[in-house]
C-alpha cells in the first residue's frame, strides 16, 4: 500500500504542477489587459 501511495503521490504532482502553472499563467498573465501604460521611474517619485 505504501508503494501505491508513493506511486499516486509521485503522479499527482508530476500531473498537478505543469497544470497549475498553465492554469496560473494564462488566469494571471496572458488574461491582463494590453494597453497598458509605462511610465518613466522620475513620475513616481514626484
Amino acid at each position: 500500500m505504501g508503494f501505491f501511495s508513493t506511486f499516486l503521490g509521485v503522479l499527482g504532482f508530476g500531473f498537478g504542477l505543469p497544470v497549475g502553472l498553465l492554469l496560473g499563467f494564462f488566469l494571471f498573465v496572458y488574461s491582463h489587459p494590453k494597453d497598458v501604460k509605462v511610465r518613466p521611474l522620475r513620475y513616481y517619485y514626484y
